[in-house]
């Protein structure tokens, strides 16, 4: 959860004690047994060369500068937990990342990846003990999976979030910013459980998994997260997912959070239109009120002629009990977005150019920072803002251009 110097101190986060150094060992348990795994097989020359098949390899960095309209100082983002520097050059995200699919023939796949920029360190929690988390905002992937039976998978570890429609990885997602309701969503768990694919056109999820926000250990209970996911024609998509557990240290079923994300999206060969509702409330055990957030998006990118293509998003949040963002307020906005992707040998180059303004309304602390701000006796918060951002988007081994075919990457594929 975003912390603001308006809206009061953060709050402290109990001890996890020992639970907590099982989590930090978590990965290195998980890569430890996969490779031990692999190991134990007896070398053979058409196995390697079939394994070497199902081995991936990405590089990715994204880089940027986002000039805000109204003044030429650098400041923060206000309220917002990716792209967070204004009027600055912005080097957003390095991720290096290797995937081991899984086959009839090897049940075991694995995902590890390292990331380091400022979304990663963004990526901050209240939670007391630093330590942790500065780590493990470093790893974007790390988990082990196992396939039992044809339609099952099982997966424990560190794992981009299927909650959500956007990606923390901006290649992945129709504009260059994200929606704030993604910002206000999982972009990872930690955690383990299965995907079961119904029918090919049918699936579900369901993981036991740490917090809402995979920095924090608020208390020692699990939390639960689900799917469903339902394809009614080739061109359409319906996913439901689900967030329920308690996020505080008073872990009374009737103090838990409870979230729903619905999304909907329509994709042809050069036309996606996306749309997605969310909705979360928590009884605040301090006070005992009932507070809630909600938001809603909608996405349209349409492929003009390679290379060019057009991204287009309206949006609202609302948090009229400052549960997510520390102030109460009322957000909306809208993005456009432009691109050019050149392919370079095998990696391809994104130039975005995109345009977006936003307000907050309907608060005391609601509004974004006054970067003109001069003198001390000029509002330090502005009701609106306009940005201008230009960024660089690199990715090696094709993986930028496919991720396109589904805007949710496969890694969060429901089939």
């Amino acid at each position: 959860m975003l912390m603001d110097d308006t809206a009061g101190a953060p709050v402290s986060r109990q001890n996890p004690g020992l639970l907590h150094c099982i989590r930090s060992t978590l990965i290195f348990f998980l890569m430890t047994g996969y490779f031990c795994c692999s190991w134990a097989d007896p070398p053979n020359e058409e196995k390697t060369s079939e394994d070497k098949d199902l081995w991936a390899y990405h590089l990715y960095l994204d880089l940027s500068y986002a000039d805000d309209l109204g003044g030429p100082s650098a400041t923060p983002w206000r309220f917002k937990q990716t792209t967070t520097r204004l009027n600055d050059f912005d080097p957003n995200m390095g991720m290096l990342y290797v995937e081991k699919a899984i086959s009839d023939e090897s049940p075991w796949g694995m995902q590890f990846g390292i990331q380091a920029g400022n979304d990663a360190s963004a990526q901050e929690s209240d939670w007391g003990n630093r330590t942790m988390a500065d780590v493990t905002k470093h790893f974007g992937h790390a988990n082990l999976s196992y396939q039992p039976t044809e339609g099952l998978t099982l997966t424990a570890g560190l794992m981009e979030s299927f909650i959500g429609f956007e990606s923390m990885y901006a290649k992945n997602n129709p504009n260059y910013t994200r929606a704030w309701i993604a910002d206000y969503s999982p972009y990872f768990l930690i955690g383990a459980g299965g995907h079961y694919v119904i029918n090919p056109d049918m699936s579900a999820r369901f993981f036991l998994v740490t917090d809402y926000n995979y920095l924090e250990w608020v208390n020692n209970l699990p939390k639960y997260a689900g799917q469903f996911a339902w394809r009614p024609s080739p061109a359409w998509t319906f996913r439901q997912n689900i967030f329920f557990g308690p996020e505080q240290e008073q872990t009374d079923l009737k103090y838990w959070l409870g979230f729903s994300d619905t999304e909907l999206q329509w994709q042809s060969e050069d036309l996606m239109i996306g749309w997605a509702y969310n909705i979360g409330t928590q009884q605040q055990a301090a006070n005992g009120q009932q507070a809630f957030w909600m938001g809603s998006a909608l996405w349209a990118r349409w492929k003009i002629s390679p290379p060019w293509s057009i991204a287009f998003r309206p949006e609202f949040f609302w948090d009229p009990d400052g549960l997510q963002t520390e102030a109460e307020q009322f957000i909306g906005a809208l993005t456009l977005t432009t691109e050019y992707q050149v392919p370079l040998l095998d990696s391809s180059l994104a130039v975005r150019t995109e345009f977006r303004h936003d307000t907050s309304t309907d608060g005391p602390y609601s509004g974004f920072y006054n970067a003109a701000k001069e003198n001390p006796g000029e509002p330090p918060y502005l009701a609106g803002q306009n940005l201008i951002f230009f960024s660089l988007l690199w990715s090696y081994d094709n993986s930028f251009a496919q991720s396109y075919r589904s805007i949710n990457n496969t890694l969060r594929n429901p089939f």
